[in-house]
């Protein structure tokens, strides 16, 4: 069994906040608080989401035979044209 551990201080680092009780920014993470679930301090852009996706996809793509690889990724046996064009 392969297993990845994805931490979010690895793919985004330290975030600055407006909250003037994290003076040097916080580490991203979700965490519990009765029977909520949300982003402790820190709100993710998208452009951190976009990097926490692709960091998924690239862990997912090892496991995908080359065939699979290509229709996701849209290319054809040649990678010289997209699918849906």
């Amino acid at each position: 069994m392969d297993a990845l551990i994805l931490r979010f201080s690895d793919l985004l680092g330290r975030k600055t906040v407006s909250n003037q009780n994290f003076r040097d920014g916080v580490t991203p993470y979700i965490w519990k608080y009765g029977d909520k679930i949300e982003w402790y301090v820190y709100k993710p852009t998208k452009a951190d989401y976009d990097q926490i996706s692709d960091a998924l996809n690239d862990y997912f793509n090892v496991f995908l035979e080359p065939s699979q690889e290509m229709e996701q990724t849209g290319l054809n046996e040649n990678s010289l044209t997209m699918r849906g064009m």
